[in-house]
């Protein structure tokens, strides 16, 4: 937060509390839209301020309006009567000047300090979004999960005819209200309420909205419901698509536009999300997906995000096609944790790309909606070539490797999910162990410090490892293979964890090998989703390719590379024995032997 905002919040930094600053400071907002003299109330004591506001309030010529603003000021007279004098009159001096571009930051600065609003969207997000929706002069616009209002006040740029929001919060409901009728002479209507309980009844040429993240919603069937969920009831362990569903039946039916914030997840999810994106993509409304890395939300979090754009009446060009951008987190410019990386010029590349239909390599592709299934995740469409392994860099044609003979992962091996472990589960007395994704090392498993697990639980045996079996990790931490070799037949594998047990004609320690392979680590990279975890789909690991190759050149193979790494691990530890005897001659040369002496392990 820079300028006047930041001016008056550092002068009063111990004094007073940025809430109650901030209710001062919407205060007279408020009152200067009002065309009240500010000014006079530096002559004034602060009661004069509060009989002022209940005036106006009073005045208010809409009943829900009034509501939310009596509930806003609520507390005000209270407030005024703990500040200090000096602060107050400090308030209304710098007030003279500020603009609401300076309190649009202040509402930014006071989400940052809000640990319980841990996303903020950038301008340049809500730039991104009012430009991908293209609002029109005249147009009729509508956030249903406004907040303090910035999208909206964005799209004011346009001349759209009428500003209209949803908020459950008073706070927000109110601060969107004050700053847009300060910044426009649109007609501009709040409405406090939840849009997934409470339906406008007036259609929109526009939608442009952040919805929360993280939110659940269990929906009912009812006649309303089903009308406001035509594409299929949401899921109600994630209301993304609730949000989503109701923004595009928020359209008006001449034609409109949507454009969504959401969460990766939102894009893969199967269940009825699955559903309803398949139900979507029939009545061809998609029109553009646009992935974000993490990263562009302040303060910084590991959430990835994408932008859907949605049009009731697509342009001939697009119809039938859906266009994927995708911006690589090696685009953003990072500077601080409560800086977003996203920048104007990656913003305007984004614009560009959206509105001249361009088809650039690795960024920007148009896809017949034939070959768009009901993954709408960006990298099934825009695959990039470039991976890191190990500190080691490739370039990946995955054309040829569609020419290489393979067969599907699942063709050769059975894949079960691991045992949902719970603390009731866990048990000091249990005869099970169980192997969890941080017991897998380097050297493979440690076996001595497994966890144990209650006996009691039934089926436990379904989870039981044998010799040979390999395990996978394939959420969170997706690159860790290892292959269980104990002949102890009482431990089983957790359900961050996949079982491959070979059927027929691979050798164990040769799939073990592929599955650590470069190749293979890049395609669980290719392969991974989520928003803050990353996850691979079994769907995704059943049909990894696995190259055909006899089952005497496999154990030929495996038996020679272990012979010749095993070479290689000698001669690096007769090479690190060495290191160490130079640089103990080197302490004896300067007379330091006495000083510095190895700690020898037990284990040694």
């Amino acid at each position: 937060m820079k300028g006047l905002v930041f001016d008056l919040f550092d002068e009063l930094r111990g004094v007073e509390g940025r809430k109650n600053i901030s209710k001062v400071l919407f205060s007279c907002l408020y009152l200067k839209e009002k065309k009240r003299d500010i000014k006079m109330l530096l002559l004034k004591e602060k009661k004069v301020l509060i009989e002022y506001i209940k005036e106006e309030v009073d005045m208010e010529s809409d009943e829900l309006t009034k509501r939310i603003f009596i509930n806003y000021f609520n507390d005000l007279e209270d407030i005024l009567n703990k500040m200090q004098d000096p602060s107050y009159r400090t308030i209304l001096n710098k007030l003279q000047n500020i603009t609401v571009d300076d309190m649009v930051d202040l509402t930014h600065f006071m989400y940052e300090m809000d640990k319980n609003e841990p996303y903020v969207p950038s301008i340049f997000i809500n730039h991104l979004l009012v430009e991908l929706a293209e609002v029109k002069e005249g147009n009729i616009v509508l956030d249903p999960s406004c907040g303090q209002g910035t999208i909206l006040l964005e799209s004011t740029k346009y001349q759209p005819k009428k500003l209209l929001g949803q908020e459950p919060l008073n706070e927000g409901a109110a601060q969107s209200t004050i700053l847009l009728r300060e910044k426009s002479n649109v007609e501009v209507n709040i409405y406090q309420e939840n849009c997934l309980q409470d339906t406008l009844e007036e259609k929109v040429d526009r939608v442009i909205t952040m919805h929360p993240f993280g939110a659940k919603y269990a929906v009912k069937h009812t006649e309303e419901t089903n009308q406001k969920f035509v594409f299929g009831l949401p899921s109600k362990n994630q209301a993304d698509w609730a949000y989503i569903s109701n923004a595009i039946t928020s359209l008006k039916d001449s034609g409109g536009k949507a454009v969504v914030l959401t969460t990766n997840g939102a894009l893969f999810r199967g269940g009825m999300d699955e559903k309803i994106r398949k139900s979507i993509l029939g009545f061809d409304f998609l029109e553009a997906v646009i992935s974000l890395p993490n990263n562009v939300f302040v303060p910084m979090t590991g959430i990835s995000t994408a932008i859907l754009v949605f049009n009731t009446n697509k342009s001939d060009q697009l119809k039938n096609y859906v266009h994927f951008i995708k911006v690589d987190e090696k685009k953003l410019n990072i500077t601080g944790r409560r800086e977003s990386g996203l920048t104007e010029e990656i913003v305007d590349e984004v614009i560009k790309a959206y509105k001249n239909k361009e088809t650039i390599e690795q960024f920007s592709k148009i896809v017949p909606i034939s070959e768009v299934g009901t993954d709408w995740s960006v990298e099934q469409y825009i695959t990039t070539q470039h991976y890191t392994v190990d500190g080691v860099d490739y370039v990946v044609d995955f054309e040829q490797l569609d020419q290489v003979n393979t067969v599907c992962l699942e063709d050769i091996v059975t894949i079960d999910r691991g045992f949902n472990l719970t603390q009731k589960s866990e048990s000091n007395h249990g005869e099970y162990n169980i192997i969890k994704i941080s017991d897998i090392t380097e050297e493979g498993i440690d076996y001595p410090n497994l966890s144990y697990v209650n006996t009691s639980i039934s089926g436990i045996e379904n989870y039981v490892l044998k010799p040979n079996d390999l395990l996978l990790s394939i959420r969170g931490n997706i690159h860790k293979v290892v292959k269980f070799d104990s002949d102890k037949q009482n431990i089983i594998f957790n359900s961050n964890l996949v079982r491959v047990r070979i059927k027929h004609g691979y050798d164990p320690e040769w799939l073990l090998l592929y599955l650590k392979s470069p190749l293979a680590q890049i395609l669980f990279t290719k392969y991974s989703k989520g928003t803050t975890v990353k996850q691979i789909s079994m769907n995704d690991l059943k049909k990894m390719p696995v190259p055909v190759i006899s089952i005497e050149n496999q154990i030929s193979l495996a038996a020679s590379y272990n012979q010749k790494m095993n070479e290689v691990r000698r001669k690096m530890k007769k090479l690190e024995l060495e290191k160490k005897e130079i640089q103990k001659m080197f302490n004896q040369e300067i007379n330091t032997t006495n000083v510095l002496k190895e700690e020898i392990s037990i284990s040694e």
